[in-house]
């Protein structure tokens, strides 16, 4: 239901809508005491996932010396993909182009402390050189903001198509103009159009069902 409400940024458009709350069976919040031996062999197959900064995340579901799979997604491949280098790259000379704001930023303490009087330095700082970042932070990121959000859509979503388990996928365009969140598989045996986050769904749904069977990761996700 439409809620006549409309967001903007000056670059950017949100309709908000809103629904009934469905009611649904949540799943409890368990935790490792939950778990037996028994059940994870039987039901479940485990796996380690550790976030960090070289890598969004790495994951293993083997800790000794048996074989065992281990994954990770590179963050400097993520940030390629989404394209966050790139706009990166402009807000640096924006930065690198404006003297004013170069020595504001210099005045601005660290906010990464845990102590209470560091922090309210870190505020007083910032609230002392507002109208400067106002200044600065203008119209222009608007777009920025808005391509950035565009290609994390694009990384975060699986390429590969969920029915025949191809790379070779491309977004759909009429007269050149790129038709976000459809994708189309070019294989000819398959030639399927699909809405990009059911096509990332099903993808998920194939490793995690495959991984859990002991069958073969889908050849589309086994590394080349």
């Amino acid at each position: 239901m439409f809620t006549n409400m409309v967001r903007t940024d000056g670059y950017g458009i949100d309709f908000i809508l809103a629904g009934p709350e469905r009611q649904s069976n949540k799943l409890p919040n368990l935790d490792v005491n939950d778990f037996t031996p028994e059940g994870i062999n039987e039901r479940f197959h485990l796996w380690g996932v550790d976030p960090g900064q070289i890598n969004i995340f790495t994951a293993s579901d083997g800790h000794d010396t048996d074989p065992h799979q281990l994954r990770k997604y590179p963050t400097a491949e993520y940030y390629t993909r989404a394209g966050l280098k790139k706009t990166n790259l402009h807000i640096l000379n924006y930065k690198n182009a404006d003297l004013q704001f170069q020595e504001a930023e210099q005045r601005i303490t660290t906010h990464k402390t845990a102590n209470l009087e560091r922090f309210l330095e870190y505020v007083h700082s910032v609230l002392n050189n507002l109208d400067i970042l106002l200044q600065f932070y203008d119209h222009r990121f608007t777009a920025l903001r808005f391509l950035n959000y565009i290609g994390r859509q694009r990384a975060d979503a699986e390429m590969t198509c969920s029915n025949c388990s191809g790379n070779n996928t491309e977004d759909v365009r009429i007269d050149d103009v790129s038709l976000f969140g459809v994708l189309h598989c070019l294989n000819q045996s398959c030639n399927t159009l699909w809405q990009r986050d059911i096509n990332s769904s099903r993808n998920m749904h194939s490793i995690s069902w495959n991984v859990i069977m002991n069958h073969e990761v889908p050849s589309g996700f086994q590394r080349q």
